[in-house]
């Protein structure tokens, strides 16, 4: 073969012929991957670290149990953090911020919430810890943090719609009952999208067995208001009730959540 002239040729004096160009068949990028099994971990350049700032000493309970919190992370979405620690209040000098007469359990699952979004609250069982999920939400009530509440009404929706782990069966499906809907009702105020709930998922839900007829002194007499008021309310269907509950069959919890000042659901960012 030489390469006189620029161009290779075989001694018999023919051009050596080009090797033909394979073309592989690309599939169109659905078919490659469904984009819905990836963890995309991308976000906006502007999300701010909640690992930077101050660290803060939150001390819980009658046991003075510590948790350490970054500070930008506890202003963020609580009203109460962010005044406490403004400077010109004790805690935004020391900070160190003093909750006695709080469960440590409780503000345990929501520093987990705050770092991960995510709360522990799926027994062995399948079922969800309701009476976790009920203080949850009145402590985050006293923090004043919405976005908080709206996540926990969320996880009540969620553990509504999770079968029995026995039968597999959706009618099986464990609900909130008395015990819990005495807790919402405690540390709420009139009017709780919370409480809401409650009586919308008995109206709704609700057998005769969920009522102590034996013991009707121990019924919740605001919850028990609330819920005649309802079921009346039901008996004249309007298309916002219609609406309402056809969205917390679909598992759309939109209807009780606070939503905050600018009015967008959280959930559906």
């Amino acid at each position: 073969m030489s390469y006189f002239g620029g161009q290779p040729t075989n001694p018999f004096g023919a051009s050596t012929p080009k090797p033909p160009i394979l073309k592989r068949q690309v599939p169109p990028l659905p078919e490659i991957l469904d984009m819905a099994t990836l963890a995309d971990i991308r976000c906006s350049v502007n999300i701010f670290s909640p690992a930077t700032g101050e660290i803060i000493e939150v001390v819980v309970g009658v046991e003075k149990r510590k948790f350490h919190v970054h500070d930008q992370i506890l202003r963020s979405g609580s009203a109460f953090f962010k005044t406490a620690l403004n400077k010109e209040w004790k805690e935004g000098k020391t900070r160190v911020v003093l909750l006695p007469d709080d469960a440590a359990s409780l503000v345990d699952h929501y520093v987990q919430w705050l770092y991960t979004g995510k709360v522990g609250v799926t027994l062995d069982n399948g079922k969800t810890d309701y009476a976790t999920l009920a203080g949850l939400y009145c402590l985050g009530e006293k923090l004043m943090h919405d976005a908080f509440q709206d996540r926990i009404v969320d996880a009540f929706v969620s553990g509504t719609r999770e079968p029995n782990k026995n039968t597999g069966h959706p009618t099986t499906c464990s609900f909130p009952m008395k015990d819990v809907v005495d807790d919402i009702y405690k540390g709420t105020p009139k009017g709780s999208p919370a409480r809401r709930l409650m009586v919308d998922m008995h109206v709704m839900q609700g057998t005769s067995g969920w009522i102590d007829v034996e013991h009707p002194e121990s019924v919740n007499h605001e919850f028990a208001v609330d819920l005649a008021f309802a079921m009346m309310q039901e008996r004249a269907v309007t298309g916002e009730t219609k609406a309402k509950h056809a969205e917390l069959n679909r598992g759309i919890p939109c209807s009780y959540h606070k939503h905050g000042k600018d009015g967008v659901c959280g959930g559906k960012a």
